[in-house]
């Protein structure tokens, strides 16, 4: 029988035949264990996010950083003692929710920990042997006692995305090793500390299913990896290595990227019940969002409604482009922002996109604006919670040209005034005014709103300026958190239209939307031929903090260019790099966050290819 010694082992161990059935060196000190040449710590898992996904015990079973056995060890649990855990949970998650002013992403977190332990209520209710109380041993082991630590680092890291974490016992090491072993013996302290209670399915789900895929249990499944294993994403919730819900969608044309984009938003919007809000400059999710009977806006030199530049809107005034876990901004703080620390320099940017004034006459544009803005009473003190309380209007283009041409005959020393206003002559008096001087906005009631920008222009500066412009006007609606309680799924389509050195406010508008869309209860997609225009000089910054600041990133067929600046962000192999080369239509490298990635066959049913159309789909 192997003899316990009392001890603190700390230097190399001597290195008999290793037997784990009956070790011929068997060992225990208060921190760790000694077996034969080998140093091991027992762990047991003591804290548990509400629900776990598919896999969730691959952090540590059969992780190929870690050598550590695992035990699961279980009891029936008693349905009056689970009963009062989960009242108890209940109401300790209801009152996290109302005791202090949270973020949107807080309290949903909150909400749905509640969910979770009413869903177990209901459980226990209709079938309390699901149930069970179980307790997780780890084995950590190293031939160094100093690898331990390490080991014990990669363990933490590993179980940290899934809410996981892990406790020793100190001075109970030999209990925890013999209730782990094959001899099972009774360790009533450590279960009693760690035990859970979980659901049979939850047991289930955490043995190591799929192979080199994704495979979230709540995910929209997208397609199949290469070993057959199912890929689903679960793109609305959020982890320590998934911290948002964006995602970018980059292929040559034919890829299938559109069509891989529309399947994730359709099941985002008909089974999450996610608000849209797509800009659509091709028209080619037009059939697919009628098909839905959704609303789809129109937006050219012959729609009756538009989004009016000079309209207030609160898109932030400067620190907007916050990093990711910035501190959130509140309702109040959000309404005490200045009306025209947002709205001038927005307004200013469109023009500059529109009409390229020179930029030693942006200074009159400024001051213009602001006399312009100023004639209806919205002054630079003006709050928006002061202009949204009052029933004042706000300038139209021919309002701005009035005021230019009046400060040029105030000021004929100074010619930018009137070189300003001639840029923007067509558009405040000839023959594209009737849509600069409409206050008709779109109505954007429906839970998808496709505005299609096919009409516009076929200047391409007049394209990207109005492509500014709704973005813009997306982004205000959704951080004056018009749809508090709903998830909001902003699309851009085509965004190399505006991530490009020729618009850099416009880009910069996009990294401040992906880096605090999650903040709002909301999620940012774009899809793009190609990211050389990401990567340009002068751009190269704010296009690359756009595409890793998304979650999540599929990259179909491409070539040259393309190819080089894909890698070159993602720091691909040339392997993959080779498959991207050679990638037919619906293949894609999917990347979650900063290390999960996989190759994925995307699957698309027949009924949903028919729905989307001939643009972007089949």
């Amino acid at each position: 029988m192997a003899k316990k010694i009392l001890g603190n082992h700390k230097g190399q161990a001597n290195k008999p035949l290793i037997n784990a059935i009956a070790p011929s060196r068997l060992e225990f000190a208060n921190t760790h264990g000694l077996t034969d040449d080998t140093f091991f710590k027992m762990f047991a898992m003591s804290d548990y996010a509400a629900e776990q996904p598919l896999d969730w015990g691959s952090a540590f079973i059969g992780c190929a950083g870690l050598q550590a056995p695992v035990v699961i060890t279980c009891e029936p649990a008693s349905k009056a003692a689970m009963q009062e855990l989960v009242d108890k949970a209940a109401s300790e998650a209801d009152a996290q929710i109302v005791s202090v002013r949270k973020s949107l992403s807080e309290t949903i977190d909150d909400k749905q920990a509640e969910e979770h332990a009413v869903r177990i209520a209901h459980m226990i209710a209709r079938d309390n042997v699901r149930m069970f109380e179980s307790s997780i041993y780890i084995a950590l082991r190293a031939r160094e006692y100093d690898e331990l630590a390490d080991s014990e680092d990669y363990l933490r890291r590993m179980l940290a995305p899934y809410g996981n974490g892990i406790k020793t016992l100190i001075a109970n090491q030999d209990k925890m090793f013999f209730a782990a072993s094959p001899m099972l013996t009774d360790d009533p302290v450590t279960f009693e500390q760690t035990a859970r209670p979980m659901p049979a399915s939850t047991l289930a789900w955490m043995m190591p299913f799929k192979s080199t895929g994704l495979a979230d249990a709540r995910g929209i499944g997208i397609g199949v990896d290469d070993d057959g294993g199912a890929v689903r994403i679960d793109t609305m919730t959020h982890t320590a290595t998934r911290k948002n819900s964006n995602g970018i969608f980059v292929g040559d044309s034919g890829s299938g990227k559109s069509a891989e984009l529309k399947h994730i938003a359709l099941h985002e919007w008909a089974v999450k019940g996610a608000k849209i809000l797509w800009i659509d400059p091709e028209g080619e999710a037009e059939s697919f969002v009628r098909s839905l009977g959704c609303k789809v806006v129109k937006i050219g030199s012959e729609s009756e409604s538009g989004i009016p530049v000079f309209a207030p809107r609160n898109i932030g005034s400067g620190d907007d482009g916050a990093a990711d876990d910035a501190d959130e901004d509140t309702q109040s703080s959000t309404s005490q922002e200045r009306v025209l620390a947002a709205t001038i320099p927005f307004v200013s940017s469109y023009i500059k996109i529109a009409f390229s004034p020179d930029i030693d006459d942006m200074p009159a544009l400024e001051e213009a604006l602001e006399r312009t803005y100023g004639a209806y009473g919205i002054t630079p003190e003006m709050t928006f919670g002061e202009y949204e309380a009052t029933d004042l209007s706000y300038p139209v283009m021919e309002d701005l040209y009035n005021v230019l041409n009046e400060l040029a005959k105030e000021n004929p020393q100074n010619p930018s005034y009137d070189r300003v206003a001639q840029r923007i002559r067509k558009a405040a008096v000839g023959y594209d005014a009737h849509r600069y001087n409409s206050r008709k906005v779109i109505d954007a009631s429906d839970d998808i709103v496709l505005i299609n920008t096919e009409g516009i222009s076929a200047d391409e500066a007049m394209m990207r300026a109005e492509y500014y412009n709704i973005l813009s006007w997306c982004w205000s609606q959704i951080r004056s958190e018009r749809w508090t309680g709903h998830y909001v799924r902003l699309i851009a389509d085509e965004l190399h239209t505006i991530v490009n050195r020729k618009s850099v406010d416009a880009a910069m508008m996009v990294k401040n939307i992906v880096q605090r869309a999650r903040k709002y209860g909301a999620g940012f997609f774009g899809s793009t031929p190609q990211i050389v225009d990401f990567r340009a000089e002068g751009v190269k910054d704010i296009g690359e903090a756009i595409i890793l600041n998304s979650t999540y990133r599929f990259y179909g067929g491409a070539r040259g260019d393309n190819l080089e600046s894909v890698v070159k962000t993602e720091g691909f192999s040339k392997e993959v790099e080779r498959g991207l080369m050679r990638a037919q239509r619906a293949r894609f490298v999917v990347c979650a966050g900063a290390t999960e990635k996989t190759w994925v066959n995307t699957v698309i049913p027949e009924w949903e290819l028919e729905l989307f159309g001939a643009g972007g789909g089949k």
